[in-house]
C-alpha cells in the first residue's frame, strides 16, 4: 500500500477552508458508498486504475480487492505501469474492474480512453468513472472537456459498456459556493507573490474560503437536487458505474 500523501489526504480527508472541500467531500462519500457495494471485504477482484496519479482514493480499498494496478503516462512511483490511459499496456479481459478518477477531462481523446477501458474489463468485470461538469479549467497538464450526464452515457455506450447509474455530487446552488472558494484561492495565491501578501492571503482563506464553504455545505442539505436526472445541469461532477457484458 503506498503511504497516504498531502494530495490523497486533501481528497479524502477534506477540510473546510480547502478550495475544493465541497466537491472533494462529496466525491469520497459517493465513493465510499459505490466501493462497499461493488467490492466487498474480501473481494479477490483484480482492479487497475487508469490514470492513477497518486492513487488518492486507493485506501477506500484496502481489503476489498486481491491486486490494485495502477497506470499512468508519468508515473509517481515506480511500481505504477508508465503507460497512456488511450493505450493500455494489459492483455484484453485481464482485470475485474476499472477505475478512472477525474481523469477523461485531461485527455483528448476519451472515447479512445472508455474503449480500453472495455477492452481490459473481464465479460462480467464493472466500471467506475468519475468525471466533472461545472469545475474551472486545472490544466494537467491539458483540460478538454466538461461532462453531462447524457455526454458519459453516450461514452460509455459507445466504448461497449452498460451504464448501471450516476451519482452528481455537488448540485446548483452549492456549485456556486464552490466556484467562489476556487476562485478565492487562486486570488490568495496571487496575494502571495506581493510583498506581505501572506497576510492578505490568510485573511482570504478566513473570510471567503471557508465561509463559502460552510454556506456550500448548508445549501447541500436541501434535498431540491438529489436526482442527477433532474438536476444535472448544476452538479459540479458525476460518478458513474458501468458493466462490462
Amino acid at each position: 500500500m503506498v503511504n497516504e500523501d498531502a494530495g490523497t489526504s486533501r481528497k479524502t480527508r477534506p477540510h473546510l477552508f480547502q478550495h475544493t472541500y465541497l466537491l472533494n467531500r462529496e466525491l469520497v462519500r459517493t465513493l465510499r458508498s459505490d466501493v462497499a457495494e461493488l467490492f466487498p471485504i474480501g473481494s479477490s477482484a483484480r482492479i487497475l486504475d487508469v490514470g492513477c496519479g497518486r492513487m488518492p482514493y486507493r485506501p477506500l480499498f484496502e481489503g476489498r480487492c486481491a491486486e490494485y494496478v495502477g497506470c499512468d503516462a508519468d508515473p509517481a512511483w515506480t511500481d505504477v505501469v508508465d503507460c497512456p490511459a488511450h493505450e493500455l499496456a494489459f492483455d484484453a479481459a485481464s482485470f475485474d474492474a476499472v477505475v478512472c478518477f477525474q481523469v477523461l477531462e485531461h485527455v483528448p481523446e476519451p472515447w479512445r480512453v472508455l474503449e480500453e477501458c472495455c477492452r481490459v474489463l473481464r465479460p462480467g468485470g464493472v466500471l467506475l468513472l468519475t468525471a466533472p461538469f461545472v469545475f474551472p479549467y486545472h490544466p494537467s497538464p491539458g483540460d478538454f472537456y466538461r461532462y453531462t450526464l447524457e455526454g458519459l452515457r453516450h461514452l460509455v455506450t459507445r466504448s461497449g459498456l452498460d451504464p448501471r447509474r450516476v451519482h452528481g455530487q455537488v448540485a446548483s446552488l452549492p456549485v456556486l459556493c464552490l466556484l467562489v472558494s476556487w476562485y478565492a484561492w487562486v486570488l490568495a495565491g496571487k496575494l502571495r507573490t506581493w510583498p506581505a501578501g501572506g497576510v492578505l492571503a490568510t485573511i482570504v482563506h478566513g473570510l471567503v474560503i471557508g465561509p463559502a464553504n460552510a454556506v456550500g455545505w448548508v445549501l447541500g442539505k436541501i434535498p431540491f437536487a438529489a436526482d442527477p436526472e433532474r438536476a444535472c445541469t448544476g452538479f459540479s461532477n458525476h460518478v458513474l458505474i458501468a458493466d462490462r457484458p
